[in-house]
């Protein structure tokens, strides 16, 4: 209980230092999910796997960045967009899924982003948004529907691209379609999370087909886990393969061909204690760490915690504090150098929690 209660007490002072952030900044401009900002593109630095892209572009930290150069100040960092996804590169950069502008970025260590695949198209919907399409191609010359998550695969990055049913490979500055095989002739229908486990396959939740897949570095796909209930978010570790059962509001975990709840009672609510007992509403992110699971739980707009069988609630909004926005609709999660990585997608912030390893 300890452990637990240092964690919870560090992700207040977390929380607390980000509305003193909000407070100091005043409400951000780029927290309308219809903003688009002008970044540059950077797809000369982008010839091999991990890209460093280069160049300078618009900084994700303008009005958070410390005078030191850090990226963070002690908790968060507002987009300009709405991230649903980061994947950290092992040269300190970090790739980001965008829903505004249904695209890909590179966040750099100095805070400047960059377009990294996914044209921005003049075409907008009637919210103002680009409406991206469907090309593939050069890396900022193609498009998406809406990049939803990253993952390693096959020497370049893996996006599922949601609205289009598709899941998109870029490699070698070049987008293309992964055209995988033993579907059974059922075509994808909104593919959101994906995993890369630790023998180079992929895995993804086929969401609107209520089924979680496995593509194996050659091409072909198989389902490893059927009959769920809009299945979202996926983490990998040491073997197990952890699902965010979105529409049956639960956390499952796939080991050895064994499919298991992990936590959530299946009932929607926002409940801590026991795992069974535990209580979630409509969870979309998930990822695994030493001993622990955390999830984004979006539609209680809270971060929440798996451990020795007990769920706990690290940071909530409450509805009722208007002063304490955030997190609003918390989506994709990631570990990062010791921390926990948020994204925002509604707000478009990008939040940090220390985690404990």
């Amino acid at each position: 209980m300890k452990q637990h209660k240092t964690l919870r007490a560090a992700a207040l002072a977390v929380l607390a230092a980000l509305i003193l952030s909000l407070a100091a900044c005043g409400a951000p401009e780029n927290a309308d999910p219809t903003s688009q900002p002008a970044l540059s593109s950077s797809s000369d630095a982008k010839d091999s796997a991990p890209p460093a892209a280069g160049g300078a572009g618009s900084s994700a930290a303008d009005s958070t960045a410390q005078d030191d150069g850090s990226l963070f100040q002690g908790s968060m960092v507002l987009l300009p967009f709405s991230p649903t996804a980061l994947l950290p590169l092992p040269d300190g950069t970090a790739l980001i899924a965008d829903q505004t502008n249904r695209s890909v970025y590179c966040l750099e260590t100095d805070g400047d982003l960059t377009l990294y695949a996914g044209a921005i198209t003049e075409a907008v919907d009637v919210n103002g948004r680009p409406l991206g399409g469907y090309a593939d191609g050069p890396d900022t010359e193609s498009l998406f529907a809406l990049p939803w998550a990253i993952a390693p695969f096959l020497d370049g990055y893996a996006v599922s691209d949601a609205e289009n049913n598709a899941l998109r490979l870029i490699q070698d500055g070049q987008v293309s379609t992964l055209n995988v095989t033993g579907t059974g002739g059922t075509p994808l229908n909104y593919p959101t999370g994906l995993a890369a486990g630790e023998d180079g396959c992929l895995y993804f939740s086929d969401t609107g087909n209520g089924r979680v897949c496995r593509v194996t570095t050659d091409g072909r796909m198989a389902p490893v886990a059927k009959g769920l209930s809009e299945p979202m978010g996926l983490s990998w570790r040491d073997g197990v393969l952890y699902i965010a059962e979105t529409g049956a509001n639960r956390i499952l975990q796939l080991s050895d061909g064994k499919l298991t709840v992990l936590a959530g009672q299946g009932a929607d609510g926002c409940e801590d204690g026991k795992a069974a007992q535990a209580l979630f509403c409509a969870p979309r992110g998930v990822v695994a760490a030493e001993g622990c699971v955390y999830v984004a739980d979006t539609a209680n707009s809270a971060v929440r915690r798996i451990k020795d069988g007990v769920v706990d609630t690290l940071i909530r909004h409450e509805v009722s504090d208007e002063q304490n926005p955030l997190p609003a609709s918390p989506t994709g999660l990631s570990l990062w150098e010791g921390d926990l990585y948020v994204c925002d997608t509604f707000t478009g912030a990008l939040l940090k929690l220390p985690v404990e390893e």
